[in-house]
């Protein structure tokens, strides 16, 4: 159906290409911006056609049965739109079903397609990907990705924002999307009827809910004291942080951290060549402080890095461990590589 995929935010703040789409695939781990989208869409679908919604979970799913949807005419209304949830989860035997209805597909029908991730080694789900409008829920990964989507929450608010009230509270907030719309919801609140955020609102909202930062974490990341990142993130948890987003940021210091040891080792490139051409992202004090910092992090420790975060969020998701004991054993581990 389309070659390029579209982001989550690029796609709601557009209008659904319904008359040229029957099946939209929205595929990646940020669950905030998947809801998103599947409520965009239930409210479009409501408010254009007299529609029957069918919701399905793929891993309880049978062949026969999503057979029977997809075949189905409604009975209550003049079409169905039929949502497919954890379809990573869908055994093999249910996709093929779900690939040979392309082959003929309903004008009546449109299908809304969600999963982490799919396996595009098996031809049913390249026919589905092929079929599809592709839409990426993807985590934020620079905070400048956290700066579009607060753009596009204000103007769907119809607010406006100083350019230093934005920094503030990108610089303010963890680089996690419902950590940072619970904040923006609470700093709408705040402000009332006023039309425009200034910093003041910011300050004052965000200075009253969080005893410590995502900006205060990278802050002791960088001294390379472990006693000092425990204490933040101890204070984070205690004042009502979650672990996850937490432990997402500690992963974009140390992508940051990589990134900069692959320009050193393998294209041999000067710390201002890699601030000026590579760190855009940054604020140039920020940039001064990953260099500085990556002094202690050669570019072959970074494998276990990934492993130690890989493994504590597995933690974290898998087993009822206290979190606080859970982050600590993770930077204790990383600190003694």
């Amino acid at each position: 159906m389309t070659e390029n995929p579209i982001s989550a935010q690029s796609f709601i703040a557009g209008k659904p290409p319904f008359a040229t789409v029957g099946s939209f695939l929205l595929i990646g781990s940020e669950q905030f911006l998947m809801d998103k989208v599947n409520t965009f869409l239930r409210r479009e679908i409501r408010a254009r056609f007299d529609t029957e919604i069918e919701v399905v979970w793929a891993d309880e799913l049978k062949a026969y049965e999503l057979r029977d949807f997809l075949e189905s005419n409604s009975l209550f209304a003049g079409s169905k739109v039929l949502f497919i949830k954890n379809a990573d989860q869908m055994k093999e035997e249910v996709i093929r079903p779900l690939a040979e209805y392309y082959s003929s597909p309903s004008d009546d029908l449109k299908l809304i397609i969600s999963a982490v991730s799919v396996d595009q080694r098996l031809s049913a789900w390249k026919t589905v990907i092929a079929n599809s409008m592709l839409i990426k829920c993807n985590p934020p990964a620079y905070p400048s990705d956290l700066g579009i989507w607060l753009d596009s929450e204000i103007r769907s608010m119809k607010l406006t924002i100083t350019p230093d009230a934005r920094q503030f509270f990108l610089e303010r907030v963890e680089l996690d999307y419902k950590s940072a719309d619970n904040e923006l919801q609470k700093i709408y609140l705040y402000i009332r009827d006023k039309s425009r955020i200034d910093r003041t609102d910011v300050a004052e909202v965000l200075g009253s809910t969080r005893a410590n930062t995502v900006n205060e974490l990278y802050n002791v990341l960088h001294t390379h004291k472990p006693g000092k990142v425990m204490a933040v993130i101890q204070n984070i948890l205690d004042t009502g942080g979650d672990a996850i987003p937490t432990l997402a940021s500690i992963h974009r210091f140390y992508m940051n951290l990589w990134h900069i040891a692959l320009l050193k080792t393998k294209k041999k490139l000067s710390p201002t060549e890699i601030s000026q051409l590579y760190l855009k992202d940054l604020r140039e004090s920020h940039r001064n402080a990953y260099l500085k910092s990556s002094e202690h992090y050669p570019l072959e420790v970074f494998e276990a890095i990934f492993d130690i975060l890989l493994d504590t969020d597995a933690k974290l998701k898998l087993t009822a461990a206290d979190q606080k004991t859970l982050m600590a054993l993770c930077i204790s581990r990383i600190f003694d590589l």
